[in-house]
C-alpha cells in the first residue's frame, strides 16, 4: 500500500502483489445529499494485471437494469462491471490492501444471493462486505436504521482524514437506488 503512496487508484504495484479493496459513492451530506441522493458500490483491484472489477447493488426495477436487459427476479442483484458503477465516476473512495484470507472471504460475500430491498440497499451491501472483508467500518445507518450512499460519503471522509481521493465534492449526483 506504501508502495502506491497510499492511492492505489493512481499509482500501481507493478510487481503485482496485491490487491485492494475499496468502497465508493458519489454524494455525503457534509457536501449537500440529501437522504435518497446517490449509489454506492465496491471495486476489486488486481495490480497483477491492473484490472478493476466492480461490484454494486442495483435494484431489478431500476430503469438502467431493465433498460440493459439484466432484470433477473431469480438472480442476484449484485452487477458486476455494471457501467454505472464505474469508480472513476465517483468522487468518494476508501480503499484497503486485502490479504489472500481476506480475498476468499470477498468472494464468499459477494457470491451470496443478494437481493435489493429498502433495508438491504446498495449502501448496505457496499459497506457489509467491505467490514466483513476488512474488518474496517465504513458506516453506512443513516436515519431511522436506514442505510444510504450519503452516509457512507461522510464515512469515506472520515476515513480519509476529510479527503474524497476526488476534486468532485459537489455530491450531488442523483443515480439513486
Amino acid at each position: 500500500y506504501d508502495y502506491a503512496r497510499r492511492n492505489p487508484l493512481l499509482y500501481f504495484d507493478y510487481l503485482g502483489l496485491k490487491y485492494y479493496l475499496c468502497i465508493y459513492t458519489n454524494c455525503c451530506r457534509k457536501h449537500g445529499a440529501v437522504y435518497d441522493d446517490g449509489h454506492a458500490a465496491l471495486a476489486l483491484i488486481n495490480t497483477d494485471n491492473n484490472s478493476i472489477t466492480t461490484y454494486g447493488l442495483w435494484p431489478d426495477w431500476h430503469e438502467d437494469i431493465v433498460e440493459a436487459g439484466l432484470n433477473d427476479e431469480n438472480a442476484s442483484d449484485v452487477r458486476i462491471n455494471f457501467p454505472n458503477d464505474k469508480m472513476s465516476d465517483y468522487g468518494y473512495v476508501h480503499c484497503r490492501e486485502v490479504s489472500d484470507k481476506e480475498l476468499e472471504v470477498f468472494k464468499r460475500e459477494i457470491s451470496e444471493n443478494w437481493t435489493w430491498r429498502y433495508t438491504q440497499t446498495c449502501a448496505s451491501f457496499a459497506s457489509d462486505v467491505f467490514y466483513s472483508t476488512t474488518n474496517v467500518d465504513i458506516d453506512a445507518d443513516d436515519l431511522f436504521g436506514f442505510e444510504t450512499p450519503r452516509e457512507i460519503g461522510d464515512s469515506i471522509l472520515e476515513a480519509n482524514n476529510a479527503e474524497s481521493n476526488s476534486s468532485n465534492q459537489s455530491g450531488n449526483n442523483r443515480t439513486s437506488n
